[in-house]
Parts: structure tokens; sequence; C-alpha cells
């Protein structure tokens, strides 16, 4: 009896084990990678490179960086207006 019952504690102890390593592989997984690029409010005709740019089923998008207020501090994305960029000579 008590050897099934070692035998039962250390398979669920290597599942958990086993379930916690591909979770954090599948947390690298889905993490998106950015590329982070500066501008200035007066650069009104910076060009970025137009990897930038995020597909999806969607369409194209743009994001750029905000501070978080209140509730929630630290770093925020918004999605930038399709009318303030355009595209030429693959460039944004």
């Amino acid at each position: 009896m008590k050897r099934r019952v070692l035998f039962i504690f250390i398979l669920i102890f290597w599942m958990i084990t086993l379930s916690t390593f591909l979770s954090l592989r599948i947390e690298d997984w889905m993490m998106p990678y950015i590329s982070v690029i500066t501008t200035s409010p007066k650069d009104v005709n910076k060009e970025i490179p137009a990897d930038a740019l995020f597909y999806d089923d969607t369409g194209m998008h743009i994001y750029s960086t905000r501070a978080g207020l209140g509730w929630e501090p630290g770093l925020r994305v918004t999605e930038v207006d399709k009318s303030d960029y355009f595209i030429i000579n693959g460039k944004v």
C-alpha cells in the first residue's frame, strides 16, 4: 500500500513539474516581439521601417506607447489611427 501511494505521489509531482515547464514554454511562444522606435512629435515626416507594422486578420496596425495612469501604472500601448500614417516605398 505504501509503495502504491509513493508511486502515485511521484507521478503527480512529475506531472505538475512537466506542466509548469510546458506553461513557461508556451508563454515564451505567445510573447509578442516588438521593435521600439522613438520619434518626436515635431517630426511629422519621420520614416520608420515597414516591419514596425503588425499584421493580423483585420489588417495592418501600428502602436504607440503611453504612460498608464491610475489603476493601470506602467507603460501601455495604444493603436495609432490609420489616417495618421501611410506607406511609401517600404517606409511608414
